[in-house]
């Protein structure tokens, strides 16, 4: 078949008729998105969704490629690498109706007041670019923090364009395709966990794990198509016990347990709440923490598979990385080289014909990449964030106002066993979108219930 597919490809006729046909096509798909309001929403959805799913970096031919990983470091496939510039420029020209006005209109008021309510976060990301002046690789250093800016603008637009219920909407839908494809293409990793179309069963059940807790929410606030709701979060749980993912399986739990004292929460005054919260969270990472530290005595108990296997080892040796650059780091993409060989900062980190391809610890890798100076932006930047959250919470009624919370304490969980800072990833897109969002719509905390 793939012959086949080449051959014709390479007649000219059929190529210049191709090409032909393209470019009708793109002159009616601009004429109609142009003209018609209610077109081109749709169209800018469907566009939402791929780049979502892109993001989430998912191990299928051709889409792989498009992960804007693969414009900082070393792509797989550099003219499909670079496709994906082609096709985000030809999607800001085909919605022009709608970019246009936000570029015009939103963009630079939205980023300023952006800047303003979570100045931690968006100095992180100047940081990133600025890392390219101490950096032993600035090229890449500097590429890695443009894309990382042009993130946070995407993600600027989205938030704008869309409330917080279309993005619960393409977050559900992309976690149910990633696991109804993974139920098909069914790739594994160690100890015989399911990967499916992502790269590691601990990334996988990562997102099962916050699948199955975003459709019970669905189903508890939704009474429409309930079962059907119910029905995804089996079928997101069965995925989560296919990964074989201890850590993806305490993720849930925590992420349930959260949920069900969302309505407690919201019955306190945001000042209480967010004590509440803060203590939640350092139960469960201190939780977190004895699990790891008696995970192989608990492995022996349970019989399951070890999945911190070797991480401690890491994580001790990243300090001794972290002793020689303390304060600015060694630079973003600027450690974990793995495509350097010989040259690669973190060489004796190889075990045997394996190279960590980071500490799979987030706070780690910050430290790593952006020394001290980083790592305490980062951690402003999520307090910053929970308390918006929790604002939220108490102020705003419905699925929205558990949403914001569930996503920061998911990312906050996820990055205590796996490295998901600084990339363009589900993970850190699902916190750029967080904080971004929070900081446009934000409001005073108050100790008064409202």
């Amino acid at each position: 078949m793939k012959e086949l597919i080449k051959s014709l490809v390479d007649v000219p006729t059929l190529r210049i008729s191709l090409l032909i046909a393209l470019g009708i096509y793109t002159v009616l798909l601009v004429y109609n998105t142009n003209k018609n309001s209610k077109f081109a929403l749709d169209v800018e959805r469907i566009f939402v969704f791929f780049v979502l799913f892109c993001l989430s970096k998912v191990n299928m031919a051709v889409l792989m490629h498009f992960n804007p990983a693969y414009l900082v470091e070393p792509p797989l496939n550099a003219v499909l690498a670079n496709l994906q510039v082609v096709i985000l420029g030809f999607m800001i020209l085909t919605l022009g109706s709608r970019t246009s006005h936000f570029f015009t209109k939103k963009m630079l008021p939205s980023l300023f007041m952006s800047g303003l309510k979570n100045p931690f976060f968006w100095t992180l990301i100047l940081l990133s670019i600025i890392s390219a002046f101490w950096s032993d690789t600035p090229l890449i250093t500097f590429k890695a923090g443009m894309v990382l800016v042009a993130l946070n603008l995407l993600s600027l637009y989205i938030v704008k364009q869309y409330d917080w219920l279309n993005l619960f909407w393409f977050l559900r839908w992309n976690l149910v395709l990633i696991a109804s494809l993974s139920m098909v293409i069914r790739t594994t990793t160690n100890g015989g966990g399911l990967a499916g179309i992502t790269f590691a069963k601990n990334e996988l059940g990562g997102m099962m794990a916050l699948s199955a807790v975003l459709w019970i929410l669905q189903a508890i606030y939704e009474s429409k198509h309930r079962w059907f709701a119910w029905g995804i979060v089996a079928f997101s749980v069965s995925v989560i016990l296919q990964a074989k993912s201890t850590g993806a399986q305490f993720i849930f739990l925590v992420l349930l347990a959260l949920s069900a004292l969302t309505s407690f929460l919201k019955k306190l005054k945001s000042y209480y709440a967010v004590i509440v919260v803060a203590s939640f969270l350092a139960i469960s990472i201190i939780m977190y923490f004895v699990i790891e530290a008696n995970l192989e005595h608990i492995v022996e108990a349970t019989g399951k598979d070890l999945t911190f296997t070797g991480r401690r080892q890491i994580w001790e040796d990243s300090w001794d990385a972290i002793q020689n650059r303390l304060w600015l780091g060694y630079g973003t993409y600027s450690f974990w080289q793995g495509w350097r060989g010989l040259d690669n900062p973190a060489k004796d980190w190889m075990s045997g014909f394996w190279m960590p391809p980071n500490s799979h610890q987030g706070f780690l890798d910050i430290w790593i990449e952006l020394g001290l100076i980083g790592l305490i932006l980062f951690i402003a930047s999520l307090l910053l964030n929970l308390v918006q959250a929790v604002l939220k919470l108490t102020t705003a009624k419905g699925i929205e106002s558990i949403l914001p919370l569930i996503l920061v304490v998911c990312v906050i969980m996820t990055n205590l066993s796996e490295s998901k800072c600084l990339r363009p990833n589900f993970f850190w897109t699902l916190y750029t979108l967080t904080a971004v969002k929070l900081s446009v719509d934000s409001k005073p905390l108050s100790t008064d219930k409202n």
